[in-house]
């Protein structure tokens, strides 16, 4: 009889809000070997929870390497999209110049 192996893992973000928007972009995407992996995430106040289960160590290192990826890309996508760690959106130089509005970009084709 083997051994479930298991790894718990809490990444904070800054307002319960990103953590549920990072929580919903990583569900999206399917678990590899759902028979033999089983990740559980949830929402814990302005914290992203994870445990991960298995019964082999090197796919739970694997499981783990890849949540820890996807996590990172939505931090990368939350900053791209000029918002800080607590959920604030960052006005740039440009939004400045223009009273503090979003700014949207127009280009013409041809």
């Amino acid at each position: 009889m083997s051994r479930k192996c298991s790894v718990n893992l809490s990444v904070p973000f800054g307002s319960s809000q990103l953590a549920l928007v990072a929580k919903n972009s990583i569900d999206a995407d399917e678990v590899p070997n759902p028979e033999l992996i089983t990740r559980t995430i949830r929402v814990d106040g302005s914290n992203l929870n994870v445990v991960i289960e298995c019964e082999d160590l090197f796919k739970l290192r694997t499981s783990l390497n890849n949540y820890i990826e996807s996590v990172l890309q939505v931090e990368k996508t939350i900053e791209r999209f000029n918002y800080d760690h607590y959920g604030v959106h960052k006005f740039s130089k440009f939004d400045n110049e223009r009273g503090g509005e979003p700014v949207e970009e127009v280009r013409e084709v041809g």
